[in-house]
């Protein structure tokens, strides 16, 4: 569900009610919010459109809330305060939702690189490796992200494998970012 505003790119005397008119800003409020859809669409292309309007709607909504809070008078700074407000809610979406790219992954999502005939895909090579190592030095970390994929296979959370395992999320996530180093190293990737 989209704001009045974004209907009448921000130009409309129905804004009379809006707290941004009075302050001259509509026109950099509607240059933030169409930054924020090109944003959307380029950054989390595997988000539903729904799921784009709704992080789109939220922040638009939390903008004109926290507006009369607001004290910057020049746009550049409107931008980068809309811009905040929507990395934010982004950020608040992964979390409430943390394997969505996961599961577009699972629906089908095709990740190979134009032109290459391969027959296993990225996630399934990495397991290879992964089931490798864990006869290496670091089985442990092979051990730790071979069950995150299971535990994302299954539909499960980061949090709950955290709770399974009897420590706290942010243990296990130091733990998973400790691993990812590791495995950085020896396959050589900066990507992963």
């Amino acid at each position: 569900m989209a704001h009045f505003c974004i209907d009448c790119l921000i130009r409309s005397s129905g804004c009379r009610d809006c707290p941004i008119a009075p302050s001259g800003l509509t026109e950099a409020f509607g240059k933030a919010v169409r930054g924020i859809e090109i944003d959307i669409a380029r950054q989390y292309p595997r988000f539903d459109s729904q799921v784009r309007e709704d992080v789109i709607a939220d922040t638009v909504a939390g903008a004109i809330r926290n507006f009369p809070q607001y004290e910057g008078r020049r746009e550049a700074k409107l931008v980068s305060w809309i811009k905040s407000i929507y990395r934010n809610k982004v950020t608040d979406l992964l979390r409430r939702n943390y394997d969505i790219t996961l599961v577009a992954y699972d629906a089908g999502a095709d990740n190979r690189v134009a032109g290459e005939d391969q027959e296993e895909e990225p996630l399934d090579g990495l397991v290879a490796i992964l089931k490798e190592m864990s006869e290496g030095a670091r089985e442990n970390c092979a051990r730790l992200f071979l069950s995150l994929h299971d535990y994302f296979r299954q539909g499960r959370t980061q949090k709950e494998m955290a709770s399974d395992m009897g420590m706290k999320s942010n243990s296990l996530n130091q733990k998973i970012k400790r691993c990812r180093e590791w495995i950085r190293e020896r396959i050589g990737k900066d990507d992963f």
